[in-house]
């Protein structure tokens, strides 16, 4: 049987991977101006896992809240899952400040 979480625990929880190793990378605005054909960076989130169990979860609680990952690649010794988008970003850090409030 499988339980259903509520929203705010699947936030907790992915806001906890976050928090523990993955990093953000955004445009940067003085380069927006070169166009599309020479700068191509966009918002975009990277979960770094250490399996695949990892990856499973962390695309499971992504699909739940609505966004949807990209493809799991491997570096190094671990996994990253990409997650591309301007509303991820800005939710994962709202979600992780408000874990960081709570303790």
């Amino acid at each position: 049987m499988v339980l259903s979480r509520s929203k705010a625990s699947l936030q907790r929880r992915l806001a906890r991977f976050y928090r523990r190793n993955a990093y953000t990378r955004e445009p940067k605005a003085e380069r927006l101006e070169e166009g599309h054909r020479s700068y191509r960076k966009g918002w975009e989130v990277r979960f770094v896992l250490r399996d695949l169990d990892e990856v499973t979860i962390v695309e499971g609680l992504l699909r739940q809240l609505g966004f949807n990952p990209g493809k799991p690649f491997a570096k190094h010794r671990r996994w990253v899952v990409p997650v591309y988008g301007e509303d991820v970003v800005k939710s994962l850090r709202q979600w992780e400040a408000k874990i960081g409030e709570d303790g």
